[in-house]
């Protein structure tokens, strides 16, 4: 069974007693590169191993999503849990 396309928010990653939210760590973030006075990182998705460009203010602050639904903040990414 797939995951469904919309990924969980920060909201309801941190809500108590969720058990159906997956959590993974991020093992490739590089960076910080720079780009005319804009910072970034290139995080690569543990779910579809996609590589997502964020910028390092609002990665830091709200983190980002990655095309696959997954949520990506700091060294973790966070995804709904396939049912079987």
């Amino acid at each position: 069974m797939k995951r469904p396309r919309k990924g969980p928010t920060l909201n309801q990653i941190h809500e108590p007693g969720r058990n159906d939210i997956e959590t993974r760590p991020i093992a490739d973030i590089r960076g910080p590169f720079s780009a005319i006075g804009r910072s970034f990182y290139k995080v690569q998705c543990p779910f579809c191993e996609t590589t997502v460009k964020c910028f390092a203010w609002s990665y830091a602050a709200v983190g980002k999503k990655c095309g696959c639904g997954a949520f990506l903040i700091g060294n973790e990414a966070s995804h709904f849990a396939v049912s079987s």
